[in-house]
Formats: C-alpha cells, sequence, structure tokens
C-alpha cells in the first residue's frame, strides 16, 4: 500500500497531537485525514452538512500552530439569488489529547432561514503506522450516551456536542457501524447566526515515546520586536505561536524542553531537526538548546 500524501492537507496541532483535514475543514475517512495523539488515530471522520450538502469551500486561514478557521458558502438557502447568503464557519483550535470546534451557520439574507445540519463523527483507533502505510482500516461502533463514545485496546475517543443558540436543544442521533451522525434543526434570524460546539476528547491515550506536552514557555511571551518594516514583528509572533505549539517535554527531566518534528507521523524527537530549532532560537532563549542537549544526551546508544 502506498503512503497517503500530505502537500494538500491543513495540519493544526499543539504536541503530541495533530489534525489533518482537507482545506475545507472536513475530516474524511480517508488517506491521513484525522486526529492523531501519540500513536492512534482517535478520530477518523468529521464532516459537517447543511440541507444534506457540504458547503462549498470558499477559504481557509491558520491562526497558529493549534488554529485553523474555515468558510463555506451553502446553496439554495436564503435570499434567491444566484450569489449565497448562507456561510458555515469552523473554527478549529487543537489542544493536547482533542481538538473544540464551532460550527456556526451564518444567516447573511434578508430572511429568518430553517436549516438542517448535520455533522457525521467516526473513529477507527488505527495505529498511526498502519495510517502511514496506506492499510485499509474499519470504523467502530460508537457507544450512545450524553457523550458518544468509541473504545479500543489503545483507548478511547469520547465526542460532546453543545447547542450554543437559546432553545438549540440536544441534536438528534444516528447510529451506525463505525460512526454518528448529529442532527440539529436551526432556525437562524436574518443577519445572525446560531453556532454549535464539539468537543473530542482522546482518553487514556499513551504518549508517543514516552514525552509529554511542555507548558507555554514565558520566552515566547516576552519577545518586543520594533522594526521599520511594517511585517515583521507579526512574522516574529506567529512564529513563536508555531513554535509553541511543537514544544514537548522529557518526563525523565521535566524543565527539559524540546522542539518535536516530524508531523504527524512521528512528532517526536528527532536530533538534527530539534537542534538546528534550538540553534535558531539562541537569540531568543538557551533554555531551549539546554533541554534538547540534555534530552538527546539521556538516550545516546539507546
Amino acid at each position: 500500500m502506498a503512503q497517503p500524501f500530505l502537500h494538500d492537507l491543513v495540519t493544526c496541532l499543539r504536541a503530541p497531537t495533530v489534525v489533518l483535514s482537507d482545506r475545507d475543514g472536513q475530516v474524511r475517512a480517508d488517506g491521513a485525514q484525522g486526529l492523531l495523539h501519540g500513536d492512534t488515530r482517535f478520530l477518523s471522520e468529521l464532516v459537517v452538512t447543511v440541507e444534506g450538502q457540504e458547503p462549498s469551500p470558499i477559504g481557509f486561514q491558520l491562526r497558529g500552530g493549534a488554529r485553523g478557521r474555515f468558510v463555506g458558502a451553502v446553496a439554495d438557502v436564503g435570499d434567491p439569488i444566484p450569489d449565497p447568503t448562507v456561510r458555515v464557519e469552523r473554527e478549529r483550535h487543537v489542544v493536547v489529547g482533542g481538538l473544540r470546534e464551532t460550527v456556526a451557520v451564518v444567516n447573511g439574507s434578508r430572511r429568518r432561514v430553517a436549516v438542517r445540519l448535520a455533522v457525521r463523527a467516526g473513529a477507527d483507533m488505527a495505529a498511526v503506522a498502519d495510517v502511514k502505510c496506506g492499510h485499509p482500516t474499519v470504523g467502530l461502533p460508537p457507544r450512545p450516551g450524553d457523550v458518544i463514545r468509541w473504545s479500543a485496546g489503545t483507548g478511547a475517543t469520547e465526542l460532546r456536542a453543545v447547542s450554543e443558540v437559546p432553545d438549540g436543544g440536544a441534536p438528534d442521533v444516528e447510529l451506525a457501524e463505525g460512526h454518528v451522525t448529529l442532527t440539529w434543526q436551526l432556525d437562524v434570524p436574518a443577519d445572525s447566526r446560531a453556532v454549535v460546539a464539539l468537543d473530542v476528547r482522546a482518553v487514556d491515550a499513551r504518549p508517543s515515546a514516552g514525552f509529554l506536552p511542555a507548558p507555554s514557555p514565558t520566552w515566547t511571551a516576552e519577545l518586543a520586536v520594533t522594526s521599520y518594516h511594517p511585517h515583521l514583528a507579526p512574522l516574529v509572533r506567529r512564529s513563536l505561536v508555531d513554535l509553541d505549539a511543537l514544544l514537548l517535554v522529557d518526563p525523565a527531566g521535566p524543565a527539559d524542553v524540546f522542539v518535536a518534528a516530524g508531523s504527524p507521523w512521528y512528532l517526536t524527537l528527532f536530533g538534527r531537526d530539534s537542534i538546528w530549532t534550538a540553534r535558531f532560537a539562541l537569540p531568543l532563549t538557551t533554555e531551549l538548546a539546554g533541554g534538547t542537549l540534555r534530552v538527546l544526551a539521556r538516550r545516546q546508544a539507546r
């Protein structure tokens, strides 16, 4: 089997957790897409539809390593004109061991609209090594409840859905072999929006190679940039946010932080890449270089 391609996917991550999706924000049960934590894919599908159709992608924006925004247009809903007046906005925030995603139906038309919003979710709990090799996987049966749950020997996935609109109510839940579909009937006034939130958590997950997520360092927040070029300061701030999302810590030395590499297949300690990054960060701090060298020293000849 061939290794899945990654170049056309959107990555949001907070080490050691990665979410890969298409550019429209949809996580499809195909290739490498999904929520990967440690050595397991805990979510393999997260697809949004409105009135039975997927929104037509308008664009996406990454707001740092862990955050992404995806916008799509919904046809044949809203004002009876050629241009769409209703859209879907997805805000994705990856956290350690999971993600929180809000899905907003935005009504830009001049009249109230009633729409059916559906989210199809699935989990196969596949080993990342199998995903990397392109091996076929099978979705696991979900267990119903206030929290939808998929379980396997490598851990479990929990999905909780909440409506953030008044009287939004709980979604209708339809279970099938390998996935679940959550459906809301939303009534959205003109120039307004209705929002639902999805929380996904990897439960009882074992960290890859024993490394743990690192707290955000103080040196990324303390830096101030002054330049005649208006783009330099935002570039540095964004780079530090991205760097923060890649940090891991060695449990054998809790003060020893390093930058992980190899996403999504490994996202762990890579001597060359971690040293290069620490070297480039020396003008900001020596903590990263010291931590990287100590972590590597502990693992020499092992």
